[in-house]
């Protein structure tokens, strides 16, 4: 696993999205600590969460009506709508647990990795897949080892523990459309 202290940003070859899906691949649990989810951008492969047994995911903003427009733009796109469906097929499964936490509040964002419950990284700073980016000026994100990942578990399960569970509504939500906006695109494993 990882132990050393690295520095991205948008001009790496591989950067954040790569990083990510490296170290989820990596792990059997994943702790993601954001301000709000865009759901056109998430790029998980199935090659990538295949191991996963738990991803928490912490949102301080969360809006369904803008959840659900995203969705339904998501689903429409039969190149898009297939990562939505691995994403409503892990929520149905369990394996994916979103909590709210408005007044939780944190600064950057961050993902912990942990493999067998032990942290062995930690990404602190901008978590966004899109290439290239909308910004004109550089967008850093640092890794860090298990040292560091330990300290930011602990925070993540401070924040997690006060937080409320919307799990069930956001899999109720995207399920419900899924089914109305229609299969195009589905895969017979339902991803």
């Amino acid at each position: 696993m990882t132990t050393t202290t690295a520095l991205l940003d948008e001009r790496a070859s591989h950067g954040f999205r790569d990083r990510f899906g490296r170290l989820t691949s990596l792990a059997s649990e994943v702790d993601v600590a954001v301000t709000r989810v865009r759901l056109s951008l998430v790029d998980l492969s199935l090659d990538e969460v295949g191991n996963l047994h738990q991803l928490r995911v912490l949102l301080a903003e969360m809006n369904a009506l803008r959840l659900a427009a995203e969705a339904e733009s998501v689903l429409a796109d039969p190149g898009r709508a297939r990562n939505l469906r691995l994403l409503i097929r892990l929520l149905g499964e369990g394996r994916i647990l979103v909590r709210s936490a408005p007044l939780g509040g944190w600064a950057p964002d961050f993902s912990v990795f942990r493999a067998e419950g032990r942290p062995f990284s930690v990404l602190i700073g901008v978590h966004s897949f899109l290439r290239p980016t909308p910004l004109p000026g550089p967008l850093f994100v640092s890794e860090h080892g298990s040292a560091a990942a330990n300290a930011a578990a602990g925070r993540f399960d401070e924040l997690w523990s006060r937080a409320h569970d919307v799990s069930d509504p956001i899999r109720q939500l995207l399920s419900r459309l899924d089914r109305e906006i229609g299969a195009p695109g589905r895969s017979a494993d339902g991803a």
